[in-house]
């Protein structure tokens, strides 16, 4: 008895020593990890590419192509601009997928919502000339007959039409067909309203005595010289163009397209066109200093949509949407019409951003890639895609909620875009194939650890002895797998930090869910716990609802304060993400487990415990 108590206490002994060593090496390789990423990883701001080079032309094109091939995308109109200058323009893919006809430098695209800003352009040239007051009620000027219903609607002013408080719908078909209606009082609350850009048009008309088509050519597009790139369909113009087919996310041509007049919608033009009325919209050559500044501050100071991650901002603008950190302010619009898809991204500090024009439904896909290759804004998309840049958790892949039902055949297209794979070593634009295997190991041992800690509790006594050397096994492997998975992440969060010139406290609420995920799977260190069933159940429910979050199928955006925690949260595709690749790989894990169980009984092979 002695002997045996005396061996217990050694074999302790024994344990403690081995226990603290691991976590002393751990902790130091963790270290020196941290300390070589931060010495010998990339930083500073991402530099302009130079397209004086035909190389790097030839190379910028490939990537294109590729991403084209990649997505299924049919076309692109694109422009990049350096210092107020575009540095680079060019199309590519084809206009038409059914008569395999090619995007050429006459091709139009639709402009879609981005149209808005031509609207914007002109409207603060005729606030600076004194002609248009932003304060003053529209219906002053010119009634409108479907909202004359509503007494509201005599309290709208110009400017309110212009950044969207005005309260009136998008568009009829929207609601109640029968009746436009004013969604929240006029000034009070954002409505995105399409409508509202066409009446303000229509105001403009009564105040100057010139239609749209007319002062819009005489203010923007002649003094740009951009008329012949760019269409309003107005009169014989549209019969007379080569526009760009609008088509679906599978790449099936649609009839769809703009066919009358809409200030708000119909515009279209190519990518170099637009950008250079980007340029001047910002270059102060057209507005006063007073009118930009007015465009680009911020729409309420109590925006309920207002997205603060640490040191980012994302907010509405009067006609904008604004993304902001301490060294910079970007100016970003997204257009969407049925087959078309358009964005442009400014910054306002470095005169630097890209335009792009596609015939696709799936044309948002092109953002996040153009981006990475060109500009390399490091905090780019935040509040438009919910998105916290760059990794498998925040991957602009999983979460386009644009297609509602058609998420298998969105899937289908982007296969090749969305697979994982072994050489991405920062979790950036693919998926890293670690990362698939870390959260299938979990799933699967977490899975199997509920299992066997439910046959204790109902007394299933049968296979005790192998199934408490199992039950040693899956702890100790989830508490090293948690170690490394978390030197994972921070390797990942850090470099990619770091290269894309992001901030890092944006991914502080990642780095503390991670280091609580850590500590989770570390208290199976105690043998109290490894011992008890129902402890050891909690903490592996408690790893499977993380990894809902860490695999991206839910998205958490923690907003903590000294008095409050507010969670945001989307979901997106559960049952595709699982069955795509998670369930697979937790199969494939669990079968390799369950030969090296049988293996190992077989051979009778011992297997010590911690």
């Amino acid at each position: 008895m002695k002997e045996n108590k005396k061996m217990k206490k050694l074999f302790s002994k024994v344990n403690l020593i081995r226990n603290l060593k691991f976590s002393l090496y751990t902790i130091l390789f963790l270290v020196v990890l941290l300390v070589l990423i931060i010495f010998t990883g990339p930083g500073g701001k991402s530099e302009a590419l130079d397209f004086s080079d035909n190389a790097t032309k030839e190379e910028f094109d490939k990537e294109i192509e590729k991403i084209l091939k990649e997505t299924g995308i049919p076309g692109v109109s694109l422009a990049l601009i350096e210092n107020n200058e575009i540095v680079y323009s060019n199309f590519y893919g084809y206009s038409d997928l059914s008569l395999k006809s090619k995007v050429n430098d006459k091709t139009l695209f639709e402009a879609c919502s981005l149209s808005k800003m031509y609207m914007i352009h002109a409207v603060m040239q005729l606030v600076d000339d004194g002609l248009l007051d932003l304060e003053k009620p529209v219906y002053q000027v010119l009634e409108h007959e479907g909202l004359q219903y509503d007494e509201r609607y005599k309290t709208i002013t110009a400017g309110m039409l212009l950044n969207h408080t005005s309260g009136i719908e998008n568009w009829i078909e929207f609601h109640d067909p029968e009746k436009l209606e004013i969604m929240g009082d006029p000034g009070t609350v954002w409505e995105y309203s399409g409508t509202g850009y066409n009446y303000l048009a229509d105001i403009i008309e009564v105040i100057i005595n010139e239609p749209y088509e007319d002062y819009l050519h005489r203010l923007v597009l002649k003094p740009l010289s951009i008329e012949e790139s760019t269409t309003l369909f107005s009169k014989e113009e549209k019969a007379n163009v080569n526009y760009a087919r609008a088509h679906s996310v599978t790449g099936e041509p649609l009839d769809f397209s703009a066919d009358k007049l809409s200030p708000a919608s119909s515009v279209c033009t190519n990518a170099e066109a637009y950008a250079k009325m980007l340029i001047s919209l910002f270059s102060k050559d057209y507005l006063s200093e007073k009118s930009t500044n007015h465009l680009v501050g911020e729409l309420w100071n109590n925006d309920p949509d207002k997205i603060e991650v640490a040191s980012l901002k994302y907010y509405k603008a009067n006609g904008f949407f604004i993304s902001e950190n301490s060294d910079d302010k970007k100016v970003e619009f997204y257009g969407s019409n049925e087959g078309f898809k358009s964005q442009y991204t400014y910054s306002l500090k470095d005169k630097r951003g890209f335009v792009y024009l596609t015939n696709s439904d799936i044309g948002d896909i092109f953002s996040k890639r153009l981006n990475d290759i060109s500009t390399n804004f490091g905090f780019f998309n935040l509040g438009f895609y919910n998105d916290v840049y760059d990794f498998e958790l925040f991957s602009l892949l999983d979460k386009i909620y644009t297609f509602k039902g058609e998420d298998k055949l969105f899937y289908e297209v982007t296969e090749n875009a969305r697979k994982p794979n072994w050489s991405s070593n920062n979790v950036k634009g693919k998926r890293s194939m670690l990362f698939v295997v870390f959260d299938s190991l979990f799933i699967s041992v977490s899975f199997l650890m509920i299992l066997f800690s439910l046959i204790q509790v109902f007394g299933i006594k049968k296979f005790k002895y192998s199934r408490e050397r199992i039950t040693e096994i899956f702890t100790k492997i989830i508490r090293v797998a948690g170690l490394l998975y978390m030197i994972l992440w921070l390797f990942a969060i850090i470099s990619v930090s770091m290269s894309d010139n992001a901030p890092l406290d944006i991914y502080m609420p990642l780095v503390y869910s991670i280091i609580v995920f850590t500590i989770v799977t570390q208290l199976f260190w105690f043998k109290w716990i490894r011992n008890l069933p129902l402890a050891r159940i909690l903490i592996s429910l408690f790893i499977l609802l993380s990894l809902v979050i860490l695999t991206g199928v839910l998205l958490i955006f923690p907003e903590i304060s000294l008095k409050t925690i507010k969670i945001n949260y989307s979901s997106f595709s559960f049952i595709s993400k699982f069955t795509s690749d998670y369930t697979i790989g937790s199969l494939i894990i669990i079968t390799i487990l369950a030969i090296l169980g049988v293996v190992f009984r077989k051979t009778k092979t011992f297997i010590p415990t911690t």
